[in-house]
């Protein structure tokens, strides 16, 4: 992944596009931030550490290893970043 590139989130176990209405929990931000599988998501930045990226809801930060999302029955929380292509 690079800035400028589209991206989707995905559960990490099953490689499925994530829910609607997800969220993750954001480190960087301290509080969860929207990654709706509907949503159209703009990669801005991404280094070692951090990645943000633009949605029709703002701008949101997160840390690489933050992965967490916030329901518990969904694909064992764990979410993901990729490309989209």
């Amino acid at each position: 992944m690079k800035p400028g590139d589209m991206i989707e989130w995905t559960y990490k176990t099953s490689g499925a596009l994530v829910h609607k209405d997800e969220i993750l929990w954001s480190n960087a931000d301290g509080h969860y931030v929207p990654i709706g599988g509907e949503m159209v998501h703009l990669l801005v930045s991404i280094d070692d550490e951090t990645y943000s990226w633009l949605n029709e809801k703002g701008l949101f930060h997160a840390r690489v290893d933050d992965s967490e999302s916030a329901w518990p029955t969904r694909s064992a929380r764990m979410v993901v970043p990729r490309a989209r292509g």
